[in-house]
């Protein structure tokens, strides 16, 4: 874990979900319900890893990831809770890790 906080957020590891009170596995239903009643957690994978926030624009909700690389914060877009799959996550945690070694 790279910072304190993770170790109380809700986690994403694979296809699940490891929280608090519950794992959900992502790319179902459950999945878009917890996304719609949570705003924050942590992805690690293989790709990279990322924290995502929900964020209020206008009337809607979107998510967002980042990532901290030496000191300087990368940004990417994730999409509205029913566009945030497993591959989606997956290609944005590649992403994100290319910018922070370019």
């Amino acid at each position: 874990m790279a910072r304190a906080e993770h170790k109380t957020t809700a986690k994403v590891i694979g296809s699940w979900l490891y929280g608090a009170e519950e794992s959900v596995q992502l790319d179902t239903p459950d999945w878009v319900a917890w996304l719609a009643e949570h705003t924050t957690f942590y992805l690690e994978s293989s790709q990279g890893t990322l924290t995502a926030r929900r964020e209020v624009r206008g009337p809607a909700h979107y998510w967002y990831a980042y990532r901290r690389y030496h000191g300087k914060l990368y940004k990417s877009y994730l999409g509205k809770a029913e566009e945030v799959t497993r591959e989606r996550l997956q290609m944005i945690a590649q992403a994100l890790a290319d910018k922070a070694d370019a």
